[in-house]
């Protein structure tokens, strides 16, 4: 029997923006929205979404998070029930979300997507696109409102380095083989950063040994080259952004049985890791990450050994809070995205 909490699910909420009227704005700051706003005039994502995941079975349950990071209960399950990759969702075009690929219930991997509208109804399944591979993936953000990517996994035994783009209308395409010098694995953090979050920084992830390499993703959706890690080796973390252009990788494992963590790692405006710090909150594996309110973030559900409904806020200056009592189905494996304006 596969342990399905110590593989690598992936995590990624990530940023997404929307066109205003921008008026005079100083620095960071945009007169009209405040810190989560930027110079080129966007509003973040301000609610999220963490759906699906593995509770033994799978569910496709979702549960929302408001402008003040408060998770809501269980909302009922609308696609197939899977367990997905290590933050299997993304943003995409400002405002919706996408959460795609996964395992059936432990038994076959499938390519099928739901995308989730600007209030969190997430949709019935689309078929997954002919050249697509199935599995884990993580869900990478970039390029503004150009849409996403997911980006490598697990199939079975092998990992994968694959990409696969989302338009800004939730299209994913098929596979784009990976890339010369970039490391095939699962589980890495998917990290937003820079203006507008236009970036996305894949640290950390298994193959199966722990890794702390690092890879940019360019606003176009290209994958670069590894570059060494800094902080702890490890898998199965999460990710959000938070503050402006900032953001924040967390959590995770190394190889069973290496210890569950709970240190967290800052990502800078131009995308470079910081070492770790102190952990905060209960050490875990296959959490979701997601932005909400414009400028903070939350990391939540995932398993300790045990499956949890643990939260934890992540204030706009990237510190991670102390454990927040668990609401809906606790579960690891889960998808979660930014959405709304």
């Amino acid at each position: 029997m596969r342990d399905f909490y110590n593989l690598e699910n992936y995590h990624y909420g990530k940023s997404s923006k929307k066109p205003y009227n921008r008026g005079k704005s100083f620095g960071y700051q945009v007169l009209g929205f405040g810190s989560g706003g930027s110079v080129l005039g966007y509003s973040p994502t301000q609610i999220g979404i963490f759906a699906f995941g593995n509770a033994a079975p799978s569910v496709n349950i979702s549960n929302l998070v408001n402008t003040s990071g408060v998770v809501s209960t269980d909302q009922t399950g609308v696609g197939t029930a899977r367990a997905m990759g290590m933050d299997s969702g993304s943003t995409f075009g400002f405002e919706n979300g996408i959460c795609c690929f996964g395992q059936i219930s432990g038994g076959p991997f499938t390519n099928l997507t739901n995308i989730v509208n600007s209030a969190g109804l997430v949709a019935t399944d689309t078929a997954g696109v002919s050249g697509a591979t199935a599995g884990y993936v993580i869900g990478v953000g970039y390029g503004g409102n150009r849409g996403g990517a997911f980006f490598g996994g697990r199939v079975g035994d092998d990992y994968s380095g694959v990409t696969n783009l989302i338009s800004d209308v939730g299209v994913v395409s098929a596979d784009t083989a990976i890339a010369s010098g970039v490391t095939a694995r699962t589980g890495p953090c998917a990290v937003p950063f820079g203006d507008e979050n236009s970036n996305c920084l894949m640290v950390y992830g298994n193959t199966p040994a722990a890794q702390n390499v690092s890879n940019i993703v360019s606003t176009e959706g290209v994958v670069a080259s590894d570059v060494t890690g800094v902080g702890t080796a490890r898998g199965s973390g999460a990710a959000s952004r938070y503050g402006v252009g900032l953001g924040v990788a967390a959590y995770g494992t190394g190889v069973a049985p290496a210890p569950y963590y709970s240190i967290s790692n800052k990502v800078n405006i131009s995308g470079v890791v910081a070492t770790d710090t102190s952990g905060v909150g209960t050490a875990r594996t296959g959490a979701g990450g997601c932005g909400y309110g414009g400028d903070k973030g939350i990391f939540a559900y995932g398993a300790p050994g045990a499956y949890t409904a643990v939260s934890n806020l992540v204030s706009n200056v990237g510190t991670v809070g102390t454990d927040v009592t668990g609401v809906g189905t606790a579960r690891t494996g889960v998808s979660a995205c930014g959405i709304g304006q």
